[in-house]
Formats: structure tokens, sequence, C-alpha cells
């Protein structure tokens, strides 16, 4: 086991993610040689303010060709600050980082998180509070939440080894 998580380490340090490589820019076509498809997962997220809501996470994935099981890379998005930079995209995708995990034989999960894409954005289900008063413990507890329900998807999947899941992600994805 130990093998295997330095080797993940040592992979997720080789690929680097950078902010601009994260939106899918506009291309929205599904990528059938990826084997892509769409789930719609419920979850209930609390709110800083008090209260909760509950939606459907988008979760986008791919695998390669064959039965599997494949070891998993669940990929998360960061935050955007605005509800503009939280519409777009409508559904993460992450196609160049999802290329290299799928063409070394992983799986990948993609969720797009409530409060952003087509999930919609209001309530900002992350929202941390005015600038000069954050709190950041619901967001941080909002995001992985949903990133747990992601990981509790995506290991129910026939397809997947649940004995190897790799969590990846940026900015409050990560």
């Amino acid at each position: 086991m130990r093998q295997w998580t330095l080797t993940a380490i040592m992979l997720l340090a080789a690929l680097p993610v950078r902010a601009q490589d994260a939106p899918d820019s506009g291309d929205t076509k599904m990528a059938t040689a990826l084997f892509e498809t769409v789930a719609k997962v419920p979850v209930t997220v609390a709110l800083l303010g008090g209260g909760s809501r509950t939606g459907e996470m988008i979760i986008t994935h791919f695998r390669p060709s064959g039965p599997g099981p494949f070891p998993v890379v669940v990929m998360s998005h960061g935050r955007a600050g605005d509800a503009a930079g939280r519409a777009k995209p409508e559904r993460q995708r992450f196609m160049r980082v999802t290329r290299y995990w799928v063409s070394r034989g992983f799986a990948v999960i993609v969720p797009t998180r409530l409060g952003y894409g087509a999930t919609g954005v209001e309530p900002d289900t992350e929202f941390s509070g005015r600038c000069d008063n954050r709190n950041f413990g619901p967001m941080a507890e909002a995001s992985a939440h949903q990133i747990r329900v992601a990981v509790t998807y995506a290991t129910g999947l026939a397809w997947v080894d649940k004995q190897r899941v790799v969590l990846m992600g940026q900015s409050v994805g990560g």
C-alpha cells in the first residue's frame, strides 16, 4: 500500500493543474473514446448562515476501455468567488487531466458541486462570509462533504476498484 501511495503522490506532483487548464472552453461534445457519461447524485449541504441546500450534484465520469475494475481519480474543481465565475462551465470535465489519467488505466470522476454550473449558483453553498469576517470551516465542510458523496458514488460503480482511489483537486476542491 505504501508503494501505491508513493507512486500516486509522485504522479500528482508531475502533473501540473493550473487554473487556466480547469475550464473546458465550451466543448461539450461527449468524449465517447473515454466512455464519458453524466450522472446526477442527490446531496445536501449545510449553509454558513444556517439551513441547508439539497440538490443534484453533476458527476461526469470517464474510464478506459475494458471491463475493469480500474483505479479511480476523483478530480475536484476549485472555487470562483462570484456568481458569474461559478456559472461556467455548466459541468466540470478537466479534459487534459482526464485524458492523462485514462491513458494510464484510471477511471476519472469529476463532480460539479452544488453552487456551480448547471447545479445553480444560488445559494452559494461555499460562501465563507464577508472579507473582514471569513469563516472557512463551513465552506471546507460543504466541499469535503460533496467530494465524499462523489467517492461513495464512484466506489459503487462496477468498473471501479474500490481499494484504489486517488483524490485530486485544486483550491477549495483540493
